[in-house]
């Protein structure tokens, strides 16, 4: 038997699983920001660039899909296919998301009133379940072994919400926001980024099969331990930690924006290694 690399699933799902389940992040980090302290001009763009980023990542699916005539075929496995599913829990998040990020454009006081509450709400588990979504659908593919960990959901959820935190501090710079929901999402980021780093360690500790460990070797590359490891958990977690004690000031923004930008790279970098590492034994008979 040979180790051969999967060649199904290229840039279009790297891409797919990447804004899609940052959009989900930050809704759902934007909507919690606005129940502890308020709308600010930066939760009202997490909410609406949220929904943006995964019509983006609908766009890639359709592209991945095929001619998009052929979209409605993905509802024929709806049962037991997780990429049928992600069909439908796209657009329910991407509709729910667009009435509470653009309502009150409109209605003034939406967000505070039961139907704003009960809407945003919604969203915000659709948002939970989009960031889980991308990791089942990795994790229900057979015969690859670094896939089929019950560690990969977890995995993608916890980056997908640290993914979409850090499109908030990237944008902190340039759209107000209190000072009380700055500290709390320089917090949540902080305890995101560890999660994130603990999941990668227990997918490492954890190595059922030679063909596990084996994808284990080809993820652990140095430019996985570069990008993925140190510039989009390690420095950005040291960042963090300072900008808690900076105040209120140029730097702290600053800094906060640059933590944004580089967990944003180890995001898409975790995705782009953890496709490649797609490997599966092969049965070879020679005659």
């Amino acid at each position: 038997m040979t180790m051969e690399k999967q060649q199904s699933w290229g840039w279009q799902v790297v891409l797919d699983v990447f804004v899609g389940g940052i959009g989900a992040g930050l809704l759902l980090v934007s909507f919690l920001l606005e129940r502890t302290h308020g709308a600010t001009p930066l939760t009202e763009a997490g909410c609406l660039i949220g929904p943006l980023l995964v019509i983006v990542g609908v766009v890639v699916l359709m592209l991945e899909l095929g001619k998009p005539v052929n979209m409605p075929l993905a509802f024929v496995n709806f049962g037991t296919s997780w990429m049928s599913r992600g069909v439908v829990l796209q657009p329910l998040f991407i509709g729910a998301g667009l009435l509470y990020g653009l309502l009150p454009v409109w209605v003034a006081g939406f967000k505070n009133s039961g139907p704003g509450i009960l809407i945003g709400t919604v969203a915000a588990l659709l948002a939970i379940l989009l960031a889980v979504y991308h990791g089942l659908l990795y994790s229900k593919a057979k015969g690859i072994a670094l896939w089929n960990s019950p560690l990969l959901p977890m995995l993608y959820f916890v980056s997908s919400v640290a993914g979409g935190a850090a499109v908030l501090l990237l944008l902190s710079p340039f759209l107000s926001a209190t000072a009380g929901q700055l500290r709390l999402l320089a917090a949540i980021e902080t305890a995101l980024v560890c999660l994130v780093l603990i999941s990668i360690w227990l997918m490492a500790s954890v190595q059922p099969s030679v063909a596990y460990r084996e994808s284990l070797k080809k993820l652990f590359s140095v430019s996985f331990i570069i990008f993925s490891i140190a510039i989009g958990t390690g420095i950005p977690l040291v960042l963090l930690i300072i900008s808690i004690f900076a105040g209120q000031t140029a730097i702290h923004t600053s800094l906060l924006a640059l933590c944004g930008a580089l967990i944003l790279i180890g995001t898409f970098h975790l995705r782009h290694t953890i496709t490649n590492a797609g490997f599966f034994y092969s049965l070879r008979l020679a005659f």
